[in-house]
């Protein structure tokens, strides 16, 4: 089995009211397999994804050879 780090940037619009209080998924995805849903937004934020902010999220050995 082939395990790998990845990152994922979530960037979030200027637009009004671009931000939300959504709880916000993902999923790898990659030749013979996937992560299932991961959750990206586990904050104590009451806004974890604010307007023209950008998120970084790790994922460490993972498996979607």
């Amino acid at each position: 089995n082939y395990e790998d780090e990845f990152t994922l940037y979530v960037a979030t619009g200027n637009q009004d009211m671009a931000d939300t209080e959504a709880d916000v998924f993902c999923c790898l995805i990659g030749q013979f397999g996937d992560t299932g849903r991961r959750m990206l937004s586990k904050s104590n934020s009451p806004i974890p994804f604010k307007q023209g902010q950008v998120k970084i999220k790790f994922f460490n050995n993972i498996n979607v050879e």
